[in-house]
């Protein structure tokens, strides 16, 4: 075997080594320089890498080995990229526990702003937050003065305010209204997160609007980080809807011969990594089952 494809051949080793759903490593050996992975400088000498979305390997590290030192260089930069992956899933992981820590954002950006909300609608509104997702999970009071706009405009005007509760970014793109229910005391509004244009399971907000068009009540809880747990990548599902619908099926064998009632896709908050899933959801002696489908493995999630 030439040494070029022998080289080749360590590469495709140590590519295996890191590579994981749905992200692809970009590696470059080419010695003293500097990496930096998400602000965070985790550079390790002779070998840097960086998420993107395609693999390419330098022409310095393909003319590696045609000496014993530029062979000791190439195995030794196994060893440096292993451990810089290492230093990678460390600081992920300290961001992340930071932040559920202390809940989405700066808590004193928030402590500003919830002085501002009760400022503005004369002390009247209280917030109820979630112990699990560190959002709120009810705000009630005079949330908004009386407006004639639209109840989606009243209510996307609002969230463009408190989106740093709930730690959203882009409110029109991040929720999506599901619908607009008028009663004899207003309208209610219901919105569902989005997560890269997907929804996120189980996350729905409602907001109550009286006859004056004044935001009331928000109740629902969102969970923060989604973007950074997903590595700000989306996932793209490697198996389809009807594949899911046969392994449900299959994982579950008395729901054969049951009806159909939806099958949709959407992203689990509270499953590490945030995956993308499929739920089949089936009707049962008159009352609905739902089964999840991770949608890159294919196998039932309990």
């Amino acid at each position: 075997m030439s040494k070029k494809r022998q080289k080749e051949a360590c590469f495709d080793r140590l590519l295996r080594n890191m590579r994981y759903v749905n992200s692809v490593f970009t590696i470059q050996a080419r010695a003293g320089e500097v990496k930096t992975l998400g602000q965070k400088n985790c550079a390790m000498t002779g070998v840097i890498y960086h998420v993107s979305d395609r693999m390419e390997i330098s022409d310095n590290f393909m003319k590696l080995g045609d000496t014993e030192e530029d062979e000791n260089f190439l195995w030794g930069g196994a060893f440096y990229m292993l451990a810089s992956k290492m230093c990678l899933s460390l600081l992920i992981s300290l961001s992340l526990f930071t932040q559920t820590s202390e809940g989405p954002g700066d808590s004193k950006k928030i402590q500003t702003l919830l002085d501002k909300l009760r400022k503005e609608s004369q002390n009247s509104v209280s917030v109820r937050w979630s112990a699990v997702t560190l959002t709120p999970e009810l705000i009630e009071g005079n949330l908004t003065k009386p407006s004639r706009h639209s109840p989606g405009w009243i209510t996307y005007e609002y969230f463009e305010k408190i989106k740093l509760l709930y730690d959203l970014k882009n409110v029109k793109e991040d929720l999506r209204i599901l619908a607009v229910v008028p009663d004899l005391n207003g309208t209610t509004l219901y919105l569902q997160r989005l997560l890269y244009g997907k929804p996120v399971c189980g996350e729905q907000i409602a907001v109550e609007i009286d006859s004056r068009g004044v935001i009331q009540r928000i109740e629902g809880a969102l969970h923060t980080g989604l973007e950074m747990k997903r590595l700000r990548r989306p996932m793209y599902a490697a198996v389809t809807l009807e594949e899911a619908k046969r392994a449900a099926l299959a994982y579950d064998s008395s729901l054969k011969g049951s009806a159909v009632l939806g099958m949709d896709s959407c992203y689990l908050p509270d499953r590490n990594g945030v995956p993308l899933v499929h739920k089949i959801t089936f009707e049962k002696e008159n009352r609905p089952v739902a089964v999840t489908v991770h949608s890159m493995t294919g196998k039932v999630i309990e």
